[in-house]
């Protein structure tokens, strides 16, 4: 039969609480715990061996009854010191958030005052830093407006004496110069190339005239020469079918000539047109790296004002109403940063 008595109710369950709060747990539950042990006690010796025990099945139903309430009021006492308990974790942290408000300013306050020269050093560093950016900016090396942002870390920018800075900022400096000239080179041997293709294409419209017409005086010769062979022809028939078979064969070889000629000439001319057709897209080329040269120190605006406003730094606030404010206001502030960011892509 399974023991149910214990010699300590309350040893595992209340250690390290307080006196007054043991003797307040001890005056609600004890009382119940030793009626309920009582009515365990007499249980558990109770069994049923026969369905005809009838008074001992009413038996043991009463006293299900009566340790059922026993445990039902326990866990209702249960409830209501758990409220009480929670009120007062709730009023101590109220206490405690009113000294952490108190005293979190000053001591932030003291820090910074603490902190003032390396503060101090990391603001004229970081100043230092951005103008030197926004110096190498001016000679962008890569193809992102970014690039010096990125390699500000690498080159340590902020650190690096003001001889270093200038000869960086000369080399830099060279090699933009270098690339625009390049690019300046290649463009006008683009031109230069495009129109030597316009004047060969020239060239060869005016040989293409000139063959049509010696094509076409030829073609009258021939027509004269076959004016008189058929005057001849008339007059000397006689000769046969056989010689003007020849000369019609030889007529067929001249208009399969003229078609070829003519044909050439078709395909030659369908060049030209094609050649006109690359100067055109190349003028246009040309015409829109202009407009990406005029637009490009907007660009750089727009892109540095993004991420100025991506890189603006909330100050940290306690309620939760401010701190819906401020997580609304970031939300906005990375739409606005990613809008711009988006739209100078387009110029």
């Amino acid at each position: 039969m399974p023991e149910t008595k214990f010699d300590n109710p309350f040893a595992l369950q209340l250690v390290d609480v307080d006196k007054a709060d043991v003797l307040e747990l001890s005056g609600v539950f004890l009382p119940m715990l030793k009626t309920a042990q009582a009515i365990a006690d007499k249980a558990m010796s109770m069994v049923v061996t026969d369905e005809c025990q009838t008074e001992l099945i009413s038996e043991c139903h009463d006293m299900e009854m009566k340790l059922r309430k026993i445990r039902t009021d326990a866990d209702k006492e249960r409830l209501a010191l758990g409220k009480s308990a929670l009120r007062k974790k709730q009023a101590i942290d109220g206490h405690f958030k009113v000294i952490r408000f108190c005293t979190e300013p000053a001591e932030e306050h003291l820090r910074e005052q603490k902190n003032f020269v390396k503060l101090a050093k990391e603001k004229r560093l970081a100043e230092l830093s951005e103008s030197r950016i926004e110096q190498l900016s001016e000679f962008e090396v890569d193809t992102e407006p970014s690039f010096w942002q990125r390699q500000c870390e690498f080159y340590n920018l902020a650190e690096m004496s003001e001889g270093g800075f200038q000869q960086l900022l000369e080399t830099v400096k060279f090699q933009h110069e270098r690339k625009l000239a390049d690019q300046k080179k290649e463009e006008e041997e683009l031109v230069a190339r495009a129109a030597a293709e316009v004047k060969r294409q020239k060239e060869m419209e005016a040989e293409n005239e000139r063959l049509v017409a010696e094509i076409k005086k030829e073609q009258q010769e021939r027509e004269k020469m076959e004016a008189k062979r058929e005057e001849e022809a008339n007059k000397q028939r006689v000769l046969g079918a056989k010689v003007l078979a020849k000369v019609e064969e030889k007529m067929a070889k001249e208009r399969q000539a003229k078609q070829e000629a003519e044909k050439k000439l078709a395909e030659e001319r369908k060049e030209w047109q094609e050649a006109e057709q690359l100067q055109a897209e190349l003028e246009q080329q040309k015409l829109e790296r202009i407009k990406a040269a005029r637009l490009a120190p907007d660009k750089k605006k727009l892109e540095k004002l993004a991420v100025i406003i991506a890189a603006i730094e909330m100050p940290e606030v306690t309620s939760k109403e401010a701190k819906s404010i401020i997580e609304v206001t970031i939300e906005l502030l990375n739409k606005a940063s990613n809008y711009i960011k988006t739209k100078s892509l387009n110029l």
